[in-house]
């Protein structure tokens, strides 16, 4: 809703390709449409090793 038709962030095997050979966007955040208009920002934490997926940062208002 937010980013229109641009890619997606890379979500799943930025750091570990054990799964893998390639990173690939695979986590999501649904929201209803009665949330769209809070929607402030959604941005994805391509920096953490923390896990084999990113964190997904979901900002309403």
């Amino acid at each position: 809703m937010l980013h229109g038709a641009a890619e997606h962030a890379p979500t799943f095997r930025l750091f570990d390709r054990r799964y893998g050979p390639e990173p690939i966007a695979c986590d999501f955040v649904f929201v209803s449409d009665a949330l769209v208009p809070r929607l402030r920002r959604i941005e994805v934490d391509v920096h953490t090793q923390a896990s084999d997926h990113q964190p997904v940062f979901v900002e309403l208002g």
